[in-house]
């Protein structure tokens, strides 16, 4: 079962609640461009992509990996959740997606700048300001952001192509740290509506990057313990707690958290066979499947990879009450940071950029109200669904559902944002299958300031 079909079947599910016409299922459910090419390197040729899958609410957006284990089908289902993931939080991009299937840890430093080179002109034409405006993602940083942004640069003449850009090149204070903030401040967001004490709570985190490594920093100040921890290089596991800077010190010296044997020890076990309150997948997609699923011993899953869990795992763990709190927006964050970067750059000095602290604090608020409004943490079909629903609203107006307050029991909240000259809908509450009836979010925008897209 590859990626690609799992994001289908979760589309699916979708259209089937609004029984969407099959030519809006067509053109959400089908990238717009499949752009391919290939990287010489050492007289080996390795395959390299980029996919833009819709454009309906800005330009494409999405990150560059250098990973062996990059696709084309990869590709395409994470740039769909990207879209899906941007008018969740009414942000003005959409999903794209990025790479070239290669190990970076084979390469010099030297190696990695030939082949983002190679990478930015391949399709520097198909990607640059107000079109398709790349970000780091796994296996690339801020320095290859900064080279790549100049190259487009000096290939079209536009100047902010990138995001997640060292600070020194325009890059946003706190966009490092992102990703794994909005983690735990979902997972807080859970603990508040569930009545939930995180104090003295533990957890098991696989996948100790750049999310990995913030959102256990987090958790560990909320008084979390780590009681497990996983990366390629194997899994450590301590019921009496593992401190993040040990770990993040094994990391810097070793390139793993197991470290040296003499420091902290390695575990045969998996993973997610560690019991914990909190289990969070932050490496690989589909790493819970049906099979692990009905073994693992914790309260909540916190997703803060792109689709680490599989739909049949995702039903196992509904069944079983535990709650699985979606990466669609969970690790979503990163893309909130980033759309605010772009702005940042096309409309700042640098000299009036946000710090960090303001950055961060404006993240937490824009999460929780994306949160108040409508998230249902019992599965990522509630999340597809409402997203799906501001999509078609936003953009399909004579193809939207005629929703029957009577019959659907429907309360709509609307509010009119002034800064940003558009107004969101809010349709909350409505209970359309007995499991799916999580609200649904609809996000209008107006092309002029507080005016309704329709009325209904």
């Amino acid at each position: 079962m590859g990626l690609s079909s799992l994001v289908s079947r979760q589309i699916s599910k979708a259209f089937r609640v609004f029984s969407t016409p099959k030519h809006i299922q067509t053109q959400l459910s089908t990238p717009n461009s499949i752009l391919s090419s290939h990287i010489l390197l050492n007289g080996k040729i390795y395959p390299a992509y980029r996919v833009q899958h819709n454009n309906w609410l800005g330009p494409y957006k999405g990150g560059v990996r250098f990973n062996p284990m990059v696709d084309q089908e990869e590709c395409i289902a994470l740039a769909s959740w990207m879209t899906y993931k941007c008018a969740l939080h009414d942000i003005n991009l959409v999903g794209g997606k990025g790479g070239i299937a290669i190990d970076p840890m084979t390469l010099s430093e030297d190696e990695m700048n030939d082949v983002a080179d190679q990478w930015v002109d391949n399709f520097s034409h198909n990607i640059c300001q107000s079109i398709d405006i790349p970000a780091p993602d796994m296996g690339t940083n801020s320095r290859l952001m900064d080279r790549m942004n100049e190259r487009v640069l000096k290939n079209t003449g536009r100047e902010w192509n990138f995001t997640g850009k060292s600070i020194k090149a325009g890059g946003c204070e706190g966009r490092t740290e992102a990703t794994g903030y909005g983690v735990v401040k979902t997972l807080r967001f859970w603990a508040d509506k569930n009545n939930v004490d995180l104090r003295g709570k533990t957890f098991c985190i696989q996948g100790f990057g750049n999310v990995g490594q913030y959102a256990a920093q987090y958790m560990e100040e909320l008084g979390m313990t780590m009681v497990g921890v996983s990366d390629i290089g194997g899994t450590v596991i301590d019921e009496s707690g593992i401190s993040t800077q040990t770990v993040l010190q094994n990391v810097s010296d070793y390139r793993t958290v197991v470290g040296s044997p003499d420091k902290i020890n390695s575990e045969s076990r998996e993973w997610w066979d560690v019991e914990c309150d909190v289990l969070v997948p932050a490496a690989m997609e589909m790493v819970l499947t049906e099979d692990n699923a009905k073994k693992i011993r914790c309260k909540v899953v916190l997703e803060a990879a792109n689709g680490p869990t599989d739909d049949k795992a995702d039903k196992i763990l509904q069944d079983r009450n535990i709650d699985v709190l979606p990466d669609i927006f969970a690790n979503s964050g990163g893309v909130v940071v980033s759309s605010w970067e772009q702005v940042q750059n096309e409309t700042l000095e640098p000299t009036n950029y946000k710090n960090k602290e303001e950055i961060l604090k404006l993240l937490g608020e824009k999460m929780e109200t994306t949160f108040v409004y409508g998230i249902n943490s019992q599965s990522i079909v509630n999340v597809v669904r409402d997203v799906v629903s501001a999509l078609l609203d936003q953009f399909i107006q004579g193809d939207c559902l005629d929703y029957d307050a009577e019959d659907g029991g429907l309360n709509i909240r609307t509010w009119i944002c002034d800064q940003q000259d558009y107004c969101i809908e809010q349709i909350m509450i409505c209970e359309m299958e007995s499991d799916l009836t999580s609200s649904i979010t609809s996000v209008h925008t107006s092309s002029s300031a507080a005016r309704l897209v329709h009325e209904r």
